[in-house]
């Protein structure tokens, strides 16, 4: 019960229905060079698993698509699945909620002016 709360707080939604984050709805459909171990384990596994509710199977297959568009932009390492893997527990773990999009442009100004102007 407390993380809905906390979700209804943050995000004005509420768990369960067919809401959506848009900037983070926008990061799936952008593929990004830098900042994808970060953008996995901060902001797509708390929001598939503990926002949108999907399944750890097929959160970790939207996030693997995700991975592959942006491997086309530059190499990824190849150790990827053990972070999303990784990430989804913590996010199941703590309860993790995604970063808060005015914390994303603090951390990662490049980043955030990228999903900013995409999802106008």
């Amino acid at each position: 019960m407390k993380l809905k709360k906390r979700i209804k707080k943050r995000y004005g939604i509420t768990v369960g229905q067919a809401n959506s984050v848009l900037w983070i709805e926008t990061l799936l459909q952008t593929p990004i060079e830098d900042y994808r171990k970060n953008a996995i384990a901060l902001i797509l596994a708390p929001y598939l698993i503990n926002i949108k509710k999907v399944s750890y199977d097929d959160a970790f297959q939207i996030i693997k698509n995700w991975l592959d568009k942006c491997n086309e932009l530059r190499r990824l390492d190849p150790n990827f699945s053990y972070k999303i893997k990784y990430s989804f527990d913590t996010a199941m773990r703590k309860q993790q909620l995604p970063m808060k999009l005015n914390t994303l442009q603090n951390k990662n100004r490049e980043l955030y002016r990228l999903l900013t102007t995409k999802s106008k």
